[in-house]
């Protein structure tokens, strides 16, 4: 357990040096742990503007995107978030990477533009 407290405050050093670092598998889980769902929304848009991604605690996951609200679920796959929609064959993976206080996706297929977001803590 010492060498996990130890890994999660070398991972906060590096985070408020502003360096980038990609979260493993336990450190998303850690990060979803004790909250009812995380929310996830582009940078720049109002939280209120209700286009976002949502990751509850267990497992569902919804898309209030601009057009279309999708459902479906998501699971932590060693160091990737990867989510499956209602009604879609193929999985979307990412990797969660985070970066003084802004988390963000990158794609798997490593493009390298990145995209940048907000996670709010929905109680």
């Amino acid at each position: 357990m010492s060498g996990l407290i130890g890994c999660l405050a070398a991972l906060s050093a590096l985070c408020a040096q502003g360096q980038e670092v990609r979260l493993d598998g336990l450190q998303i889980v850690h990060a979803l742990a004790g909250r009812s769902a995380l929310m996830v929304n582009d940078r720049g848009a109002p939280l209120t503007s209700g286009a976002a991604e949502r990751f509850y605690r267990d497992g569902r996951y919804t898309d209030n995107g601009d057009r279309v609200r999708r459902k479906g679920s998501y699971h932590v796959s060693n160091d990737q978030i990867c989510v499956t929609r209602s009604g879609e064959d193929a999985r979307m993976c990412r990797y969660l990477y985070k970066t003084g206080p802004d988390y963000y996706f990158k794609d798997v297929t490593g493009s390298s533009s990145l995209t940048r977001l907000n996670i709010t803590d929905l109680e």
